[in-house]
């Protein structure tokens, strides 16, 4: 099912990349799926900085969440356990829901994510909230013996409280590529 997950981590310079290469696709193909995806992810991190203003992490008030419909369609909010696994989607928009198969929030990662997704989720959870930084996370998975997705997310702190990075914000998109 899932295949070949790529992570990528902040590093002093930047968004250093562990594995750039995803295969099974032409390289038009993957130039195409990774500028529509790279569009959410990005605009999700810029709402995030926008939101943080002077703080390290952004208040949970600040993100104004929206309709799952509009920008939000992409994005979700976890409210995190001290067992990741056991995180909640508390806001998720419409293609998450549908991506993941999210069919009621309140739903866990354990639950709603493929086993091979669903570690590289909790790894890049865990480093942001550790480290108060935005983490993403791209790779790609077969649905066919032809066809494969290629994906983005984006995973990052939020704060309900003064020092207390208990939420995760973030951004998922896929495209098909053949």
């Amino acid at each position: 099912m899932f295949q070949h997950p790529v992570e990528l981590v902040a590093s002093s310079g930047g968004i250093k990349t562990l594995n750039p290469r995803l295969p099974n696709a032409s390289s038009r193909d993957m130039r195409q799926a990774q500028a529509i995806e790279r569009r959410a992810t990005v605009q999700a991190n810029r709402f995030w900085q926008e939101a943080r203003a002077k703080h390290n992490v952004p208040a949970l008030g600040s993100l104004k969440v929206g309709s799952p419909t509009g920008s939000w369609r992409n994005r979700f909010l976890l409210r995190c356990d001290r067992r990741l696994p056991q995180s909640v989607f508390i806001v998720c928009g419409r293609n998450v829901q549908q991506d993941f198969g999210v069919d009621r929030l309140g739903s866990t990662l354990e639950d709603t994510l493929p086993p091979t997704l669903r570690d590289g989720v909790i790894r890049s959870c865990q480093r942001s909230i550790d480290g108060s930084c935005p983490i993403e996370m791209e790779g790609s998975y077969g649905v066919s013996d032809a066809a494969r997705v290629v994906y983005r997310s984006i995973f990052m702190p939020v704060r309900a409280m003064a020092n207390d990075s208990g939420y995760i914000f973030g951004a998922y998109s896929c495209k098909q590529a053949a």
